[in-house]
């Protein structure tokens, strides 16, 4: 299969993805943005479809394999070759032979690649274009285009476990800050592209236009439309809303849990890997299903399109029935994904760009589809869902909040908390320079900033504390953000003024873990209230698990005292 004919058909494009798709197509340099459900798929579909037709040299790409099958491209590590170690060096990269042949280069979800990721991408297409300039290659004279598509207010880009150290050395930030240093319009290659900033307004998703005002507020950390939400969500959770959580761990649990919950006997469909299959994959390798499982499809078939709820009614050997929510049975079967990257063959005596397969997966395009994370549903649109709100990094709440079409079909599980709306100060200041983009000129809160280690703290007044006090010697750990907005870095002061101990973690000398209220109240567990509860269960630390109320009644006494 062509990998074009994955991509969605776009109906008629609005007049700003008209403008959009015409300066692509005349071979300019151009970041393509706009808020969630503007369209910004539909401008990649019909581009990728009109440069294929002029047979346009493309690479098309994206910072993961998830997002690189659906435009129907590969990695952009695959395709320009990147080690997957930071790379603090990219002038020692080699220019991929793909580069040479190649005319125009897309990236899309450009917001969640890192800064030295971009760097090197354009370091090597910057050297091929230097060639050209110079007449070192006469069969492709003209300088490469670059094209990158993507919101900077959605989900960030990240550095991979034990990377932090050497990026941050790279970029002379402190490891602190490193989350605010990541972005790809921070590069210093970012300015050299000059790029048409196209910024699309007119989003096709939600059609009331307050529900679009309200998302547009939250993307840039507007704390005004907080009530908003709060007072026009849907009450309950509305029949067959899918459950949008942060964590994977959270998610496979829900899901889990409900498919045991269905009676009869579970069929496992196994996935075969061949070659070289980029993580994540697209279905999981070991799928359990029964008849009623609510599932989700993860491609576009012939039959169905990507994200698409409904139900398992019938278990096959090697496939399934699956009924949409709309009601439309159709046999699924085993999809095969091909992986592949960029490379150079020869045709009528000229060096052609070609995908060469390096791998493939095979299994039914289907997930369980009680609960999604927030991650997997960037990009996605649902009738209805189920929120948690209780986010803890930039973007996260308002990629959630934006899945649904309308507000009256979104349950919040609680109301939202202002510290729950982060949004990046670098990314609002950028966006205030893009004509067209909402703004926001008030005090945004961040994901980003890390507690401070537990060395840091020392007691304001180390020859005057009680020692009668209920902290003295305690370690004390805190989970979710205070009802009345006290920082976490305030709190863990204080354990220190009262002669306890701060930790950012738990541990066999952890003697409370304090959690907010509005996460006590409904039971919810983290990491951090679970490893106190293990530690009392094994008889290693009394930890207990007390809420913030608990916790003033604990100390405030000893505070004004």
């Amino acid at each position: 299969m062509n990998p074009l004919d994955t991509l969605p058909r776009p109906p008629a494009l609005t007049p700003g993805q008209k403008v959009a798709c015409d300066a692509i197509m005349s071979g300019e340099n151009v970041f393509l943005s706009g808020s969630a459900g503007t369209g910004k798929s539909f401008v990649i579909a019909r581009v990728l479809e009109e440069l294929a037709a002029r047979d346009r040299a493309t690479i098309a790409c994206a910072p993961t394999a998830r997002a690189a099958l659906v435009i129907g491209g590969t990695t952009i590590h695959s395709a320009f070759h990147l080690p997957v170690a930071p790379i603090v060096n990219p002038s020692a990269l080699e220019v991929p032979d793909a580069v040479h042949v190649c005319e125009t280069v897309l990236i899309d979800e450009v917001s969640m690649v890192r800064r030295d990721v971009f760097d090197a991408v354009s370091t090597l297409i910057a050297r091929e274009n230097t060639l050209r300039r110079l007449g070192a290659n006469p069969e492709h004279p003209e300088p490469i285009q670059l094209v990158c598509v993507g919101d900077f207010c959605q989900l960030p880009p990240v550095a991979d476990r034990g990377q932090g150290t050497a990026l941050a050395d790279h970029f002379g930030v402190n490891a602190a800050d490193l989350g605010r240093s990541l972005f790809a319009f921070q590069s210093d290659s970012w300015a050299s592209w000059d790029f048409q900033n196209h910024y699309l307004t007119q989003v096709v998703r939600q059609p009331d236009a307050d529900f679009a005002r309200s998302l547009d507020r939250a993307r840039v950390g507007d704390p005004s439309c907080i009530g908003w939400f709060n007072d026009r969500s849907c009450p309950q959770r509305p029949e067959g809303a899918v459950i949008i959580e942060g964590r994977n761990r959270d998610v496979d649990a829900l899901n889990d849990a409900e498919l045991d919950r269905l009676p009869g006997e579970a069929r496992t469909y196994l996935g075969q890997i061949v070659g070289d299959a980029f993580q994540p994959l697209p279905a999981p390798t070991e799928l359990r299903l029964k008849v009623g499982a609510r599932v989700m499809a993860t491609y576009n078939t012939g039959s169905l399109a990507n994200g698409e709820l409904g139900s398992v009614v019938e278990l096959r050997p090697s496939s399934v029935v699956f009924r949409s929510d709309e009601g439309v049975a159709c046999e699924v079967k085993p999809n095969t994904w091909t992986y592949f990257t960029y490379g150079v063959n020869q045709r009528g005596g000229t060096d052609r760009l070609v995908g060469q397969t390096v791998g493939a997966y095979t299994q039914l395009p289907l997930r369980l589809g009680w609960a999604v994370s927030i991650h997997k549903s960037q990009g996605q649109t649902y009738d209805s869902v189920e929120v948690d709100p209780a986010t803890w990094d930039a973007g996260m709440l308002y990629v959630a909040l934006s899945r649904v079409r309308r507000v009256d079909r979104m349950h919040l599980t609680r109301p939202i908390s202002r510290s729950w709306l982060m949004t990046s100060q670098e990314v609002v200041d950028f966006y205030a320079t893009i004509p067209g983009a909402p703004r926001f000129f008030g005090r945004v809160f961040s994901g980003f900033t890390k507690e401070r280690p537990a060395k840091d703290f020392s007691p304001a007044d180390p020859d005057h504390i009680d020692q009668a006090n209920p902290l003295w010697g305690k370690g004390v750990v805190f989970t979710g953000d205070f009802s009345d907005g006290t920082e976490r870095d305030s709190l863990r002061q204080l354990v220190c003024d009262l002669g306890g101990k701060p930790q950012t973690s738990v541990s066999g000398k952890t003697d409370y873990v304090v959690q907010a209220d509005a996460d006590y109240a409904v039971g919810r567990e983290t990491g951090r209230t679970r490893r106190a509860r293990e530690n009392a269960a094994s008889g290693k630390r009394d930890t207990q698990v007390i809420s913030e109320t608990q916790w003033h009644a604990l100390v405030d006494a000893w505070v004004s005292a």
